[in-house]
């Protein structure tokens, strides 16, 4: 929702006529702030759906040491 808002000002912007270029920038920026620290538990979630060999190998891993689970669950419930 909140990079949606990001989006939605920077299109604002745009139609008022402000420069598109420092209007991508901000928006990028702002966009790198939100997500900063959180992009890569995406990429790993991403990796093993699309890698079933990725994705034993996490449900393996929590098998044999549930503070992983407990880990990556507690880092996707905070960056919400």
């Amino acid at each position: 929702m909140r990079s949606g808002e990001l989006a939605a000002n920077a299109i604002v912007k745009l139609i008022r006529g402000e420069d598109r270029a420092s209007t991508l920038r901000e928006f990028a920026r702002a966009f790198a702030k939100l997500y900063r620290g959180r992009l890569w538990i995406n990429r790993l979630a991403r990796a093993a759906v699309l890698a079933p060999r990725v994705g034993s190998f996490f449900v393996h891993a929590a098998r044999l040491n549930p503070a992983i689970l407990k880990f990556l669950t507690a880092k996707i419930v905070h960056s919400l």
